[in-house]
């Protein structure tokens, strides 16, 4: 590994935009202190000692940023990089992840979903909104926040390492608090489970909580979603046929050990009511997101109800029984 040094006028932010986003590291732009708490960081196993790796290269700490050119085999980058963006961000207690699903097509569970980061980015703080349903249309579009500035899947799709969180914050569109990644109406590209972890991993150290929207189709991007979860929410209406289909959804999604929270829809023609489609299911009621004719008009508006109505009856309850299961944990 080859390195050498220079002064820079480039700022930490834009440090963070270059390890985070670069799928091949070459060249990383490091502040002073960030370099110095490298220099401690331990090495990976049957590695030589990081210190080593930079002998002859150790430098007061200083106002300007050193640079670090690393040539070398790809998996030392890596790590390098990983080992950087913890420095950068810091020590942290990572966030909950919530990841929604529908029971079948056309459940609403991207509203809901929607619903509740919307809701908790505005009772607990920054929040993230991802979507892992390359099919759905975009949650960018639902939320009004389309010609907003950011990046989208299509941009991320190849990212690898550890991704700085100050760096998904600023790259992310937003509306309020909640930071969202949602895909464009390009063409769909492939989103391989490396990049959805890179990103889920700096999401989760930089907001307060995830929320992901997956998919029905089972798919590695949402297994690693699934892998990382707190809880799955099941947006399951009040039908047979709808009983019928998660019922194999979650057979297939058996692997899994994140619980899954069931909220229901109505109203359903086949005179089912949530707790009979609880027991058919044999799963936990969360809540009951009642008929209300102004949601899909929101929808088309892209004003998310929020602030009061079934939507934020449903959101609060989610909410909840997440803090519930985390002072219980």
């Amino acid at each position: 590994m080859r390195v050498s040094a220079r002064d820079s006028r480039s700022t930490p932010r834009a440090m963070a935009w270059y390890t985070a986003f670069n799928g091949v590291w070459r060249a990383v732009e490091v502040p002073p202190p960030l370099f110095s708490g490298a220099m401690a960081v331990s090495s990976p196993p049957r590695s030589p000692p990081l210190a080593h790796q930079f002998d002859g290269f150790v430098h007061q700490p200083g106002p300007a940023l050193q640079t670090i050119e690393c040539i070398g085999r790809l998996h030392g980058e890596t790590w390098l990089v990983a080992r950087l963006a913890e420095g950068a961000s810091g020590a942290r207690t990572l966030a909950p992840l919530l990841v929604f699903m529908g029971g079948r097509g056309g459940a609403g569970t991207s509203t809901v979903a929607a619903s509740v980061a919307l809701r908790a980015a505005r009772s607990m703080g920054p929040a993230a909104l991802i979507d892992l349903d390359p099919w759905g249309g975009g949650l960018d579009l639902m939320l009004g926040i389309e010609e907003s500035n950011g990046l989208r899947w299509p941009e991320l799709s190849q990212t690898v390492g550890r991704v700085a969180p100050e760096a998904l914050i600023e790259a992310l569109p937003r509306v309020e608090q909640l930071s969202v990644l949602s895909w464009d109406r390009g063409a769909v590209v492939d989103l391989p489970p490396t990049a959805v972890s890179s990103v889920l991993d700096g999401a989760l150290r930089g907001f307060e909580l995830v929320v992901a929207d997956l998919a029905r189709t089972p798919c590695d991007a949402g297994a690693e979603a699934l892998r990382r979860a707190s809880a799955l929410v099941v947006v399951v209406p009040r039908e047979i046929r709808a009983v019928a289909a998660t019922q194999r959804l979650l057979r297939a999604m058996s692997g899994h050990s994140a619980p899954v929270w069931l909220v229901t829809r109505g109203p359903g023609h086949s005179g089912l009511d949530a707790i009979e489609v609880a027991s058919a299911l044999e799963l936990e009621l969360i809540a009951d997101l009642r008929h209300d004719p102004r949601i899909a008009a929101a929808v088309e508006r892209a004003e998310p109800l929020v602030d009061r109505g079934p939507l934020a009856h449903v959101a609060d309850a989610v909410l909840a029984m997440l803090q519930a299961s985390e002072r219980a944990a």
